[in-house]
């Protein structure tokens, strides 16, 4: 052993030996390998590797690597798995159709969807949007505003929308139900949902659904007030009581109200709905001691004493994330269930 350590120290000996030879004495005995020949094992290093990507050290990087490598397979000795890294998921995109007045991004900062999603608010009013929508892609925006004196011009895919505007009014340039039918087309979850969003743009179309409620709770449990529909201007020659409420085709906010006390003042309100060439609904004039609100967002009520009108206007359309039950208490000290409003209603929020 002494001889042969000297003589592995001599770097000229070592340098005359054969190629591969150092290797093959390095390389453990085994009885179930055959022998090998140093010009066959050169023949061998020469040759690329079997599979190199399958034997990668990141297999445990992530799940998607580690599924490839299970199909792949692997060659060889497999290196240390690397570090893993965290994932960077994308932020989530939340389009919020509303005024100037309210920074909606402040309400969503550092808040996270499901827990894993940043939220990223884009905000803009019906008026400074449009979009395109497809079968395949999705729904595109494309927003201009004006805020601060700077014009800002973005385009994006919302992944959610919030509609805090009303999308029709009967004034002029006001009716963005397009707009609310190519988000549904391009698959855009709404809060409240687009379909309950568009049934809302006509106010005797959700009293339809009012009195299906109170044909099934009865007027103890669901006190509505009384309503006439008349489709136009025809059929409104007379009214059973006065002073009553007439309310022009999608009144809202206080337009398209007037209070009506004769039988000739009627008269004059009939000729303006023929002018309009819309509907109109009637109802009684409440002389009321205070108004009533109950509002339910998700699972959270104000005015629980009304719980039970909230829940039933909320499964309307499919259900209704957000909405408010609007009543007035008269002065005779019944209460009158007059509309409900949902998430576009600035009331309901």
């Amino acid at each position: 052993m002494n001889f042969l350590r000297r003589r592995l120290s001599d770097s000229s000996f070592v340098a005359n030996l054969p190629n591969g030879y150092m290797m093959d004495l390095q390389r453990p005995e085994s009885p179930t390998c055959s022998p090998v020949s140093p010009a066959t094992e050169r023949k061998q290093q020469q040759q690329p590797p079997a599979s190199a990507s399958a034997t990668g050290g990141g297999f445990l990087s992530s799940l998607s690597n580690a599924v490839k490598q299970s199909t792949q397979g692997t060659a060889g000795q497999a290196e240390p798995p690397a570090k893993t890294t965290p994932i960077v998921r994308k932020p989530k995109i939340l389009l919020v159709i509303d005024d100037a007045h309210t920074d909606w991004a402040k309400y969503f900062r550092g808040k996270k969807l499901n827990g894993e999603y940043e939220i990223r608010v884009e905000q803009a009013e019906f008026s400074e949007i449009n979009l395109a929508a497809y079968v395949n892609g999705g729904c595109m925006i494309d927003m201009q505003l004006v805020r601060n004196g700077t014009k800002v011009v973005r385009s994006f895919k919302p992944d959610l929308v919030l509609v805090r505007q009303h999308a029709y009014s009967m004034a002029q340039g006001e009716d963005f139900r397009s707009l609310i039918i190519g988000l549904q087309y391009g698959g855009v979850p709404g809060l409240n949902s687009l379909h309950s969003i568009y049934n809302f743009c006509s106010k005797p179309w959700v009293f339809s659904q009012l009195i299906k409620i109170f044909q099934s709770q009865g007027p103890e449990k669901f006190p509505l007030t009384e309503q006439t529909f008349y489709p136009n201007h025809k059929e409104m020659l007379t009214t059973a009581t006065f002073p009553v409420v007439v309310k022009l085709g999608h009144a809202h906010a206080g337009m398209g109200k007037v209070k009506v006390e004769s039988h000739s003042d009627f008269q004059d309100i009939a000729s303006v709905v023929a002018l309009a060439k819309t509907y109109a609904t009637t109802e009684p004039y409440i002389d009321s001691k205070y108004d009533v609100r109950i509002q339910k967002i998700g699972s959270n009520y104000k005015a629980y004493i009304y719980r039970m009108w909230a829940d039933s206007c909320a499964e309307m359309f499919g259900g209704l994330d957000i909405c408010a039950v609007k009543a007035v208490h008269g002065k005779d000290g019944k209460d009158y269930i007059i509309e409900v409003g949902v998430c576009s209603d600035p009331a309901s929020i």
